[in-house]
């Protein structure tokens, strides 16, 4: 079989072919796409000048880190023509993925030509067991090729409208990458790949918490409730099945708060609230989350999952929909305002709960690092304070070096055994002293190692910035109007699925204890 397209290692190509076939095949998406299965490519815009006003929208420092992500071929041009990189698309997709989420995996063939001379071609597709395309040959049309050369060389990195439309199914659980490649039968060589990655179920628990005004009770239900179904859907077939997980979605019994006291001490306004006034909400009716099996499983064991606040008041910043805690990354809830589910233009589009969830699943905007960003509250950014934590610790562990149970029990027993009414006093003072130090060293050395895994898991896991509202990426911001995002927000990234996954299985299953409230990074 003439070589096509060849591996390359190391950027070296140990694979090379004489005579080329006339085009290259790449694996797009269709404009109709809406986030019903996993599709991540090296899109060109990302790290090339698509016009000569226009630069990368990937952060030049990242660019190369953002091309290894993609494993490559190298493809030979013509005589004298310059060699070029092909970079393999990632697909994502269940076991019977159109039974289980009802979406069908179907994508559009688009056509690279290498020279213009050739004959009409008939490919075939060659997958891995338990793959298949239809139709699994396909004869490509000179007529076909011709109204596909007119369009643009960059419009190919962006979604298709024309073009030879496939779909793929697969019907067993791979346990290794499978793979797709497009064979020229006439020129017998490889001119296209996909790779299917691992589709192993990773379950993930998700509680829906209705939180609800006293004063506002009907209206705060009516708004909720019109959208849990709508919520539930996206959820489950429209983002988060993307990185294989499989949300198991309950909706709780209602919280209700007397927001009558709140409003008077000023702390919230009429469908208006900040993040910490409803953080202290939720800690104030903790007797809620007993009643109501919010916090804990039925075996009494902290719950493990995402917990997701409906809230219908707006945050007292506009333009905010929700709001989740970035690091620790083990805190498991996350907050809806109004905005985020659905009062705005895109109504049906809840993306920003998506956005919220992944937020607690370890991931950050595609367009700024939190852990260098400055925090309002003391002016220090989570990398200073990690460093400023790590510089007090030995501190603290002297603390309670000094303060031993032992030491706390001489003091007991000095108390037991002096018979003046003020030594007694006086040995227990010293006892409890030395068991409250104790006990606040132990907190804070266990709430400081809980900090530090959760900022180095993030910053492992800090990955490519692009330019703000320029991509469909879920993490991304959805500006509206003249000017903004040229794309909904709709996909995640192939390594946001493999983050996502591995959070989910460090910190969102198993039977730990839980956490208090923390300080944390918050990410909008």
């Amino acid at each position: 079989m003439k070589k096509g397209i060849s591996f390359y290692q190391d950027g070296v190509c140990f694979q090379r072919w004489d005579r080329p076939a006339p085009f290259i095949v790449h694996f797009r998406r269709s404009v109709n796409y809406d986030g019903g299965f996993g599709f991540d490519w090296l899109r060109d815009e990302y790290i090339i000048y698509t016009n000569e006003n226009m630069a990368p929208l990937c952060d030049g420092s990242n660019i190369e880190k953002l091309k290894k992500e993609y494993n490559a071929m190298k493809c030979t041009m013509p005589p004298r023509a310059k060699q070029s990189t092909y970079y393999i698309p990632y697909l994502s997709m269940f076991r019977n993925h159109e039974q289980k989420t009802g979406n069908r995996v179907e994508l559009i063939l688009d056509l690279e030509f290498l020279y213009e001379k050739w004959k009409q071609e008939t490919i075939e597709f060659v997958c891995s067991a338990g793959i298949r395309v239809e139709p699994p040959v396909m004869e490509i049309k000179k007529s076909q090729i011709e109204e596909l050369k007119r369009r643009k060389k960059n419009d190919r990195y962006n979604e298709v409208e024309g073009g030879p439309k496939i779909e793929i199914f697969c019907n067993r659980e791979l346990e290794q990458e499978g793979t797709i490649e497009v064979k020229s039968l006439e020129y017998d060589c490889c001119i296209g790949k996909l790779i299917l990655v691992k589709n192993k179920e990773i379950p993930l628990k998700i509680r829906l918490v209705p939180f609800l005004r006293k004063d506002f009770l009907t209206d705060d239900r009516a708004f909720i409730n019109e959208r849990i179904q709508g919520i539930i859907s996206h959820l489950k077939n429209k983002s988060l099945q993307q990185a294989m997980i499989v949300p198991s979605i309950e909706v709780t019994n209602e919280l209700v708060f007397d927001d009558a006291q709140w409003e008077v001490d000023g702390k919230i306004k009429e469908k208006q609230i900040e993040r910490n006034v409803f953080v202290k909400l939720i800690q104030s009716r903790l007797d809620a989350y007993n009643e109501y099996n919010i916090q804990t499983d039925n075996s009494g064991l902290s719950f493990k999952g995402v917990i997701v606040f409906l809230c219908n008041m707006n945050y007292q910043v506009g333009g905010v929909g929700g709001d989740a805690s970035y690091n620790p990354t083990q805190d498991n809830y996350c907050i809806m305002f109004r905005e985020g589910l659905g009062e705005t233009e895109r109504k049906t589009d809840y993306s920003n709960v998506a956005h919220e969830i992944a937020h607690v699943l370890g991931l950050n905007h595609t367009f700024e690092n939190h852990l260098d960003k400055r925090n309002t509250t003391d002016n220090r950014t989570p990398r200073q304070k990690y460093n400023d934590r790590k510089k007090k610790l030995p501190e603290i562990q002297q603390d309670l070096e000094k303060n031993t149970l032992e030491k706390e029990e001489y003091w007991i027993n000095e108390a037991k055994k002096s018979k003046k009414k003020e030594d007694i006093e006086k040995y227990r003072n010293y006892a409890t002293i030395v068991k409250e130090n104790r006990e606040n060293a132990e907190r804070d050395i266990k709430k400081y190692q809980r900090y530090f895994e959760s900022f180095e898991w993030l910053d492992a896991n800090q990955y490519i910035e692009f330019k703000e509202g320029q991509t469909d990426n879920i993490m991304d911001y959805y500006i509206s109007g003249i000017g903004g995002s040229k794309y909904k927000p709709n996909s995640f990234f192939r390594w946001q699925w493999d983050i996502m996954q591995k959070e989910i299985k460090k910190y969102h299953s198993g039977t730990d204890e839980s956490e208090e409230f923390d300080e944390v990074v918050v990410a909008l």
